[in-house]
């Protein structure tokens, strides 16, 4: 079952250079994800994410939302735990080298104006983007649900032998 949700609005107007920066933060997290799951992606030039496999709300627009939200949200936190991560650097580096000291101060600004400029972007990505559901809900497992009909009293005995044998003669073909 394919499902697709979004855009909540639609603005090529805003789509200037912090659209693409954005776009790119919000790809990089994206494959950081695929390193866990391979369950989802993402083409920043459309803007819509893509989600594969089993899930047990397929085509829920509730979870495509909380997606469409958390993905760009997660982008920039990610972000800014690297600016973090640099605040006190080129300080700490400044009594080794002042070139050093100085290129990573400026890696720091650079991080600093990408995420500034990319902030409103980011926001706007979440009300333009689009979730399409490609997942299913998981099979049930046959045996399972045997042994529970057996359990429940719908079977007897030779009824579940009969049918265990048949649904383990299908797993075999």
């Amino acid at each position: 079952m394919t499902a697709e949700h979004g855009p909540l609005a639609e603005d090529e107007s805003k789509r200037e250079i912090g659209w693409h920066i954005s776009g790119m933060m919000v790809s990089s997290v994206v494959q950081v994800f695929r390193l866990r799951t391979n369950s989802i992606r993402y083409d920043r030039h459309k803007n819509r994410i893509s989600l594969h496999g089993e899930s047990q709300n397929p085509g829920s627009p509730y979870k495509a939302g909380v997606i469409a939200a958390l993905v760009p949200l997660s982008a920039f936190m990610m972000y800014i735990g690297v600016a973090a991560m640099f605040w006190q650097l080129p300080n700490a580096l400044s009594s080794y080298s002042e070139v050093l000291s100085g290129a990573v101060g400026g890696l720091y600004l650079g991080i600093v104006i990408t995420l500034v400029t990319c902030t409103i972007p980011l926001l706007e990505r979440i009300k333009q983007m689009s979730v399409v559901d490609h997942t299913t809900e998981p099979l049930p497992d046959d045996l399972d649900d045997l042994k529970q009909q057996f359990v429940d009293g719908d079977l007897d005995d030779s009824e579940f032998e009969a049918q265990l044998e048949d649904r383990l003669t299908e797993v075999e073909c």
